[in-house]
C-alpha cells in the first residue's frame, strides 16, 4: 500500500524512543532503468533512471 506509514518498534512490550516512526511508501515499479543490455567487466557503463513518476524522495545506485 502507498502512502504514509507508521512503524512501530517495540523493546520489551515497550516503543523505543521516537516510535513510531512515519516515512512515504512509493511504487518501485514505476522506476524506469534503460541502457542495461551488457556489463563487461573494467569497462565503463553508462545507463538511464526516471524516477520522475516513482514520488519524492533519492535515488540510490549500488554496485
Amino acid at each position: 500500500m502507498l502512502g504514509e506509514w507508521r512503524i512501530g518498534i517495540l523493546y520489551n512490550g515497550d516503543h523505543i524512543r521516537g516510535s513510531p516512526f512515519s516515512c512515504n511508501v512509493y511504487d518501485a515499479n514505476l522506476v524506469q532503468v534503460y541502457g542495461l543490455d551488457v556489463g563487461l567487466v573494467g569497462q565503463e557503463l553508462k545507463f538511464s533512471v526516471n524516477a520522475s513518476q516513482a514520488g519524492e524522495g533519492f535515488v540510490k545506485v549500488s554496485f
